[in-house]
C-alpha cells in the first residue's frame, strides 16, 4: 500500500483478535491473571458485540439496537474489564477495516493506482507547502485578511452613516449595549439601509475561507467511509458524574496497547473545560453554567477571549496535541485535568479544541448529561456505567418548570421581552420585531391560564392537565393578550409592521401552535437568548446599583433558557406527556408552578435506542431488573429489541461478607417496623439505640479479624427521620449518653453539605489510634454518602439500614406509578447504599437490615444482589 499522508492505520500486531472458541481471546489485560469473574465479564461484552457485527457482516437488518446488562459489583475491577472488551473489539474491527482496504487496493488496476499516486504526491507537496508557509511566515495571507477586514469595517461603517432617519431620535447605544442587538440574516441592519449588503457578505466568506482550519492532517480519522465492513462509529462511555471520567481515563492508561492509535476525546462543559477565569471564575466561584456559556460567546464575538483569537489556530493547535497524546512511543490518553492544564500553558481553549476531535474520536467518554445534545450517537456502541439509577437521571435533565411570579417566572419573561423591545425595536428587522411580540403574548397566555387555574384552587399535592388543555386555553384568549400587549408598547403603536402583525395575530387567533418550531429556532439563532438575557441581566445591575440589592449569577441567565425548553414541550404532544401544576406562596402571597412531566419514565431514551446500535447498563448491581424489561417492552411496540443479561459474584471469599436481617432487638421486644405509620414509636427508637449500642461487641463475636478502631455507617431513609432519631437518641439516653465513651459520632447534615469534608473528618476519626474508640456515621439512603463513596476497609466495618425507603405515594407524580416501580425505587437504594463497604479482594464488612419487612426471603432474593443474597442470615 502506497504512503498516506492522511492516514494513520493502527498497529495490532502485538493484540490476538481471535474469535476461534478453541482459543483464548488476548484482552490486553494489565495485570498477569485476571479473576475469574473478569474473564467472565469481558467475554460476554465482546462477543455480544461481535454478534451484533457479525449480523451487520451478513447484511442483516437491524432493527433497533441491541441492549446487555452488565452486572459485576463494585471493588471487582468493572470499568477496567469493560475498557479491555469493547476496545478489544473496537481494534478488531478498525483492523478488519484496513486490511479490507488494502485488499481493495491490491486488485485495482494500475491506472487507478497511478492516478491515487499522483493525487496523494500532489497533495503531500501541498502539505509540504503550506507547512513552509506557514513557519515562515505568510505575509500576503496576512494583508489579504487585514485588507477583508478593513473592507468590512467601512460597509459596516457607511451602512450605520446611512440608516434611515426615523421620528423618534434614535437612542445613543453604548459598545457594550450594541452587543445585545439580535441579529438576522442581513447582519442584523434594517433592510431600507442604502448599503451593499452582499459586498459585506462577500468579504465576511472570504475571510472564512481564509481562515478556516484544514483538519484532514491534523485529526487521525481511521474510520474508513467507504469499507464495506460497517463497524460501529464510536464507542461512547456514559458516566454518572464529571468526576468519574478521570477514573474511567486513569483506568485507560493502565492498557496502553489497546488506546494507541486510538483518538479517545473526554467531553465536558465550559464549566469544567474553560481556561479563561475572565469567563469562568476562579476555583472559589459557583457560576451556573449558562452564565459562563454566555460570557464565553460575548468574549469570542468581539474577539477578546485570549484562548482563542481569530486566525491564530489556538484551539485547533492544542487539538492536534490530545490527538497526538496516544499515537507516542509511551501512550497517553489526556483527561480534562491534563487539557486543561496544557490550554493554560500554551493559551489555547480546551473546549473548543475538544469540540473539534469529537466528530472524528474512536472513543468519547462524557458524562450523561452531554448525550442528549450530541449527534454523534448514531450507529455507536453506548456504555452506561453506574446505569442503575439512568431512567431518573435522564428526566430530571429533561424537567423545566416556571412559576407564575418570582424570579424563574413568566412574569419575569414578559419585563425581560418589553424591556427589550422598548429598547431596541426600532433597530430589529421586521421578522425578529414579529417574532418577539408572539412570543410577548404566548407568555402573556399563559401567565392568564394560571391566574386561572390559582382561582379555582389547584390541590396541594397539585394536579396533572393535558397539553392540548393548555393550547386550546391559549388560542381562546389570544385576543386578550393582543390587547394587553399593545398597552405594554406604546412606543411601538406608529409602527406599520406592529399594527400589521397585531392585526394578523388577532385574525388568526391559533397562530402559536404551528409557530413553535420558529419560536425555538429563532431563540436558538444567532444567540438570540444570550442577547435577550445579557442585556436584562445589564439592566437589572444598572437598577441594582441605585438600590445596593446584589443580583446573583443564576438570575435572567438561565431564565429563557428555561423558557425555550418549556416551549419545546408544545411539540411532544404524546400520549404521555402532561403539565404538572403545583401551588405556592411566597410571603404569604399566592404563586403557581408548571413544570412538564412525562407518565412514561422510558421516553427520553427513544432516539437513543433508534439510532445507536448497542447499548450496555453497566453497574455493581441493576437489581430489581423490572425497569429494563420495562424499557425493551416500551420498545418493542415499535421495533423488536434483543437483551443479554451478565452477572457475577463479587471476588471476595464468601466468609468476608456476613448479611443479617434485624427484625428485633432485644429478642424479646416487638419488631421493629420503621414504616410512616410506626416508625416514631420511642419503644422502638430506644431499642433500636440499644442495637447500635452493642454493634461493636456483635462485630467482634461474628467477624473472623476483629479489630478495633474500625467505622460504622448507618442509613437512614431520610434526612427529617434521621434528624428525629437522633434528637429522640439524646432525649432517651439511650444513645446519645455514650458517645463520649464509646463511639464517635458524625453526621450527614443536608443535601447540601460538603461531602469531602465531612469524609474527611470522618477518615481521621477511625484511623486516629490514639482514640480506642469506634466511629460511627449517620447519613441517608439516596444522600451524597449513599452514591460514589468508597467506605473501603475499617471505614465500613459494618453497614445498617434502617427501614425501607419507599418513596412518598401520596404525591401527584407517584400516584400513577405502578408498584412495581415503588418496590424498584426503594431496593435500588437500598443497593446502592449496602454496597460501598466491599471494595477489593481482602475487604470484609457485615451488612444488617433493620426491619421487620425485610424477613420475606423470597422478597430478598429477588431483589437483593446474588452476591449479597448468598451472605443472608435470617
Amino acid at each position: 500500500m502506497e504512503d498516506n499522508s492522511d492516514e494513520i492505520s493502527i498497529d495490532l500486531s502485538n493484540i490476538s483478535l481471535t474469535t476461534d472458541s478453541d482459543n483464548e481471546i488476548d484482552f490486553n489485560f494489565p495485570y498477569e491473571n485476571p479473576y475469574p469473574a473478569q474473564k467472565r465479564l469481558m467475554n460476554f461484552v465482546y462477543e455480544q458485540l461481535l454478534k451484533t457485527q457479525t449480523m451487520i457482516d451478513k447484511n442483516k437488518a437491524i432493527e433497533t439496537c441491541k441492549v446487555h446488562l452488565v452486572e459485576s459489583p463494585t471493588g471487582t475491577g468493572k470499568t477496567l474489564s469493560l475498557l479491555c472488551s469493547i476496545l478489544t473489539f473496537l481494534c478488531k474491527v478498525r483492523n478488519e477495516q484496513a486490511t479490507h482496504e488494502e485488499t481493495k487496493e491490491i486488485e485495482e488496476d494500475d491506472f487507478f493506482k497511478n492516478l491515487r499516486k499522483n493525487i496523494q504526491k500532489a497533495e503531500q507537496k501541498q502539505l509540504e507547502k503550506k507547512t513552509k508557509a506557514s513557519k515562515d511566515g505568510d505575509h500576503e495571507e496576512k494583508k489579504k485578511i487585514f485588507g477583508i477586514l478593513e473592507n468590512t469595517r467601512k460597509l459596516i461603517q457607511a451602512s450605520t452613516q446611512k440608516r434611515p432617519k426615523v421620528s423618534q431620535p434614535e437612542t445613543t447605544l453604548s459598545i457594550e449595549e450594541d452587543l445585545f442587538i439580535i441579529k438576522d440574516d442581513t447582519f442584523g441592519f434594517h433592510p431600507d439601509v442604502e448599503v451593499s449588503i452582499p459586498n459585506l457578505k462577500k468579504e465576511s466568506e472570504l475571510l472564512a475561507n481564509l481562515l478556516k482550519f484544514d483538519h484532514s492532517n491534523n485529526f487521525r480519522a481511521k474510520k474508513s467511509k467507504n469499507s464495506s465492513i460497517r463497524g460501529p462509529s464510536r464507542i461512547i462511555y456514559a458516566c454518572r458524574t464529571h468526576s468519574q471520567i478521570a477514573q474511567v481515563i486513569s483506568e485507560l492508561n493502565k492498557i496502553p496497547n489497546l488506546s494507541k492509535d486510538l483518538l479517545v476525546v473526554p467531553i465536558s462543559s465550559r464549566k469544567f473545560t474553560c481556561a479563561n477565569k475572565e469567563v469562568c471564575g476562579d476555583s472559589e466561584s459557583s457560576l451556573s453554567a449558562e452564565l459562563i456559556n454566555d460570557r464565553c460567546k460575548d468574549k469570542l464575538e468581539c474577539n477578546k477571549c485570549l484562548y482563542n483569537q481569530i486566525g491564530q489556530y489556538q484551539p485547533e493547535a492544542l487539538a492536534s496535541k490530545i490527538a497526538e497524546s496516544t499515537t507516542k512511543e509511551t501512550p497517553k490518553v489526556m483527561d480534562i485535568e491534563d487539557i486543561v492544564k496544557e490550554g493554560k500553558s500554551s493559551v489555547s481553549c480546551p473546549y473548543f479544541a475538544i469540540k473539534y476531535l469529537t466528530e472524528d474520536a474512536d472513543m468519547v467518554i462524557l458524562p450523561y448529561q452531554a448525550i442528549p445534545h450530541l449527534d454523534i450517537v448514531k450507529d455507536a456502541v453506548i456504555l452506561f456505567d453506574e446505569a442503575h439509577n439512568i431512567f431518573d437521571a435522564f428526566n430530571q435533565m429533561s424537567h423545566c418548570s416556571l412559576s407564575m411570579k418570582g424570579p424563574s417566572s413568566f412574569q419575569e419573561v414578559i419585563i425581560s421581552l418589553k424591556s427589550y423591545l422598548d429598547k431596541y425595536h426600532r433597530r430589529l428587522a421586521p421578522e425578529t420585531q414579529k417574532i418577539l411580540l408572539q412570543l410577548l403574548l404566548f407568555t402573556n397566555s399563559i401567565l392568564h391560564y394560571l391566574k386561572s387555574q390559582l382561582e379555582k384552587e389547584v390541590p396541594k399535592i397539585g394536579k396533572f392537565v393535558d397539553i392540548s388543555q393548555v393550547v386550546l386555553y391559549i388560542t381562546t384568549h389570544w385576543q386578550d393578550s393582543v390587547e394587553e400587549v399593545r398597552k405594554y408598547l406604546p412606543d411601538m403603536q406608529d409602527l406599520e409592521s406592529f399594527q400589521e402583525i397585531m392585526d394578523k395575530d388577532t385574525e388568526h387567533n391559533a397562530v402559536f401552535l404551528p409557530n413553535v418550531t420558529n419560536w425555538i429556532q429563532f431563540l436558538e439563532k444567532n444567540d438570540v437568548i444570550r442577547r435577550i438575557s445579557g442585556f436584562y441581566r445589564n439592566l437589572k445591575e444598572k437598577q441594582a446599583k441605585t438600590s445596593s440589592k446584589k443580583i446573583p449569577n443564576r438570575i435572567d441567565r438561565s431564565l429563557l433558557y428555561t423558557f425555550k425548553d418549556f416551549l419545546a414541550k408544545f411539540n411532544q404532544l404524546d400520549v404521555d406527556a402532561r403539565f404538572l401544576l403545583k401551588t405556592s406562596s411566597c410571603a404569604e402571597i399566592p404563586n403557581i408552578e408548571i413544570s412538564n412531566f412525562n407518565l412514561n419514565q422510558f421516553r427520553p431514551f427513544r432516539d437513543i435506542m433508534k439510532h445507536a446500535r448497542d447499548v450496555i447498563f453497566a453497574s455493581g448491581t441493576l437489581k430489581p431488573i423490572e425497569d429494563f424489561k420495562t424499557l425493551l417492552n416500551f420498545f418493542s411496540k415499535e421495533k423488536p429489541s434483543e437483551v443479554s443479561h451478565f452477572s457475577c459474584d463479587h471476588i471476595i471469599p464468601q466468609a468476608n461478607l456476613r448479611c443479617e436481617t434485624i427484625l428485633k432487638y432485644p429478642k424479646s421486644e416487638p419488631e421493629f417496623n420503621f414504616s410512616f405509620k410506626s416508625r416514631f414509636s420511642e419503644t422502638q427508637v430506644y431499642n433500636l439505640g440499644v442495637f447500635l449500642n452493642d454493634l461493636p461487641k456483635i462485630l467482634r463475636e461474628t467477624q473472623q479479624n476483629p479489630i478495633e478502631n474500625k467505622g460504622i455507617v448507618v442509613f437512614f431513609q431520610s434526612y427529617s427521620f434521621k434528624q428525629f432519631i437522633i434528637s429522640k437518641f439524646t432525649e432517651l439516653g439511650t444513645f446519645e449518653a455514650k458517645i463520649d465513651d464509646q463511639k464517635l459520632a458524625i453526621f450527614e447534615e443536608k443535601p447540601g453539605e460538603n461531602v469531602e469534608k465531612l469524609m474527611e473528618r470522618y477518615t481521621k476519626c477511625v484511623q486516629d489510634q490514639s482514640q480506642e474508640k469506634d466511629s460511627i456515621l449517620f447519613c441517608v439512603i439516596g444522600g451524597k454518602l449513599s452514591e460514589g463513596i468508597n467506605f473501603s476497609d475499617n471505614l465500613a466495618r459494618a453497614i445498617v439500614v434502617v427501614g425501607l425507603p419507599y418513596p412518598n405515594r401520596n404525591t401527584i407524580e407517584m400516584q400513577d406509578k405502578s408498584d412495581f416501580y415503588v418496590e424498584a425505587c426503594c431496593w435500588k437504594a437500598i443497593n446502592q447504599s449496602i454496597g460501598r463497604g466491599i471494595r477489593h479482594i481482602d475487604d470484609f464488612a457485615n451488612i444488617y437490615l433493620v426491619d421487620e419487612r425485610f424477613k420475606n426471603k423470597e422478597t430478598l432474593k429477588k431483589n437483593l444482589p446474588n452476591w449479597i443474597y448468598k451472605s443472608l442470615c435470617i
